[in-house]
């Protein structure tokens, strides 16, 4: 998980973002998921997964 607001800002699960100020109306909250192999062997496929954000707004 990385924090593209942040400079792609890797982040741990369960670890915050960096605080972000809100304004009315839209706000764009930026992050993304990066794949990485987990042993010495790479093939190609499809790959699905779930993501869960808990937001905790000031």
């Amino acid at each position: 998980m990385m924090d593209m607001m942040a400079g792609n800002n890797p982040l741990k699960a369960n670890d915050p973002s960096a605080d972000y100020s809100l304004v009315t109306g839209d706000n764009v909250l930026k992050f993304g998921a990066r794949l990485e192999k987990n042993g010495d062997a790479v093939a190609t496929g499809t790959v699905a997964a779930d993501v869960t954000y808990a937001l905790d707004y000031k």
